[in-house]
């Protein structure tokens, strides 16, 4: 088994961390504990106080070593903590807020356009949580990729082991460099350690900020083709009114890597009887709920969606949830296609699905489009585009332009 370590370099952008992945041979046991061969054999990186005293001494020493090998990426972050009995552990449900728990935050900037990417988070108890980074204060939280952590506790603090197998990513193969930031969080001190850019304005998801993880070009996607089906039988025997029979149904999901960085999906016949409920919230005001999207096929690249800057629910020219429902009442899906990804400095995302007719609302077909181009580190360009109206009589048509500078 090929594995990847990290050392410091000078290499890379002005002012930002890099770390250079060196070859290794060892196996990787996913227990939790950094005590293989490879993980003693990977030069190991040290996190930085960021808030509340930026810079300051603190005795929560916390390193960083990453491993690959083929298909796999692995990150071992090792928590010190002079007392480890006061470890404050409160979630055990996957992607609920750990705001309260000792956690440790991995970003992922895997296109390298300092914008967009992956959150990964595991808290003391071994719970997970995964998101898309849209920007440094937008995450979709409800996306679930493939992947794996264990966590494993004694007298001298944690420490955990994630495993990220890269056909669950979308990446540029072959690229020189990710964008990588990791944080640790301790809850009771409310301070956190940060690798790159430790200061008290930063984020672990302001990939802006983030340092270069590079050496990562042997990396293998795979086929890139992932398929979903699903087959449905139902029988009936109503003894009382005498009726007797039964339906089946089938369809699916099917994604396929077209190029490295670019994603196509198609969706036939689809259903989503294994999504997640929804959260039950009490609504006191005039206003229409918005309820996170949480269907695989609209969340898979939801972030390349994304317009404007922190216009949140105040503007939303897409809203995907409004895709197969209508006044609260299931539109079905006759299918769908999408396509993502980005090419050097243009990014692009197009959705298209057409509706069946149902009581509620006639057959229609429903489009989104978003085109970005990156003109600098910090300006980008982007237009949007829509068409076609969730109840199927309406018309209804939107295109925008926005401009996004960051500092």
């Amino acid at each position: 088994m090929l594995a990847v370590s990290l050392a410091a370099s000078s290499a890379g952008a002005v002012g930002r961390e890099s770390l250079i992945a060196a070859a290794a041979s060892a196996e990787v046991s996913l227990d939790g504990r950094l005590d293989e061969p490879a993980w003693a054999e990977a030069p190991q990186v040290e996190l930085t106080q960021a808030s509340p005293r930026p810079g300051a001494a603190t005795p929560y020493a916390t390193t960083v070593r990453v491993l690959t090998a083929g298909d796999r990426v692995w990150i071992g972050v090792d928590c010190r903590d002079p007392e480890p009995q006061r470890l404050a552990i409160h979630t055990r449900v996957r992607d609920r807020d750990m705001a309260g728990d000792d956690r440790v935050s991995v970003a992922l900037d895997t296109f390298g356009d300092r914008r967009t990417g992956y959150l990964f988070e595991v808290n003391a108890a071994g719970t997970r949580r995964d998101a898309l980074i849209a920007g440094p204060e937008e995450l979709s939280a409800d996306w679930d990729g493939i992947w794996r952590a264990a966590v494993a506790r004694d007298g001298a603090g944690w420490s955990v082991e994630i495993e990220l197998p890269t056909r669950s990513l979308q990446f540029r193969r072959g690229a020189a460099a990710w964008g990588l930031n990791v944080e640790r969080w301790v809850a009771r001190e409310r301070l956190s350690l940060l690798w790159s850019s430790p200061s008290l304005d930063s984020a672990v998801i302001d990939l802006s900020r983030a340092g270069e993880l590079a050496g990562l070009a042997a990396l293998e996607q795979g086929l890139g083709l992932s398929l979903v089906p699903y087959a449905l039988a139902r029988a009936v025997d109503d003894r009382e009114r005498g009726r007797r029979g039964g339906d089946a149904d089938a369809g699916g999901e099917l994604y396929y890597n077209l190029t490295p960085q670019l994603l196509g999906a198609v969706t036939l016949n689809t259903d989503f009887a294994e999504t997640e409920v929804d959260d039950l919230v009490a609504n006191f005001t005039r206003f229409p709920l918005f309820f996170p999207e949480k269907r695989g096929f609209f969340l898979e690249g939801s972030n390349q969606f994304e317009f404007g800057l922190g216009l949140s629910e105040v503007f939303l020219p897409f809203y995907s949830r409004r895709v197969g429902l209508f006044a609260g009442r299931l539109v079905p899906i006759a299918g769908g296609a999408k396509l993502l990804g980005r090419s050097g400095r243009a990014g692009v995302a197009l959705l298209d699905v057409e509706t069946r007719s149902a009581p509620v609302a006639p057959a229609a077909n429903l489009f989104a489009g978003r085109f970005t181009w990156d003109v600098g580190d910090r300006l980008r360009l982007g237009v949007v585009g829509t068409n076609g109206d969730s109840n199927g009589r309406a018309d209804n048509s939107l295109a925008g332009v926005d401009a996004v500078w960051r500092t």
